[in-house]
């Protein structure tokens, strides 16, 4: 997370980071469980240590779960294909730059930067 809108707010800013330790404990947490459908890991990084930290799993797609983000990471593409049978095409990853400013969910507007 880049910025949010306010000290205890949501996320406007993100950039998509790789991240060993964030897959290993969502693939965990999601083979113990037996999540299946969308679901949303939210992580936090230490800054010193560049340790993650799972702070939540939300049952419901988040912020960017829409968007293609290149092979094996696009969800819609994921559920027209478990819906229809069809092979999945893959998407360009968008954004290419890896940085995603989101919408405030005040009045449909664009998050101050």
């Amino acid at each position: 997370m880049l910025r949010k809108g306010h000290a205890a707010g949501h996320a406007t800013v993100v950039r998509l980071i790789e991240n060993a330790e964030m897959v290993a404990a969502t693939e965990t947490v999601v083979r113990r469980m037996g999540l299946s459908g969308l679901c949303g890991f939210d992580f936090m990084l230490e800054a010193n240590t560049g340790n993650a930290y799972l702070i939540e799993v939300n049952p419901r797609a988040t912020q960017v779960g829409h968007l293609a983000l290149g092979e094996g990471r696009d969800l819609p593409a994921a559920l027209y294909g478990a819906v229809t049978g069809q092979a999945i095409r893959v998407a360009p990853a968008s954004p290419a730059n890896r940085t995603i400013r989101t919408f405030s969910a005040r009045m449909g507007k664009r998050s101050a930067e």
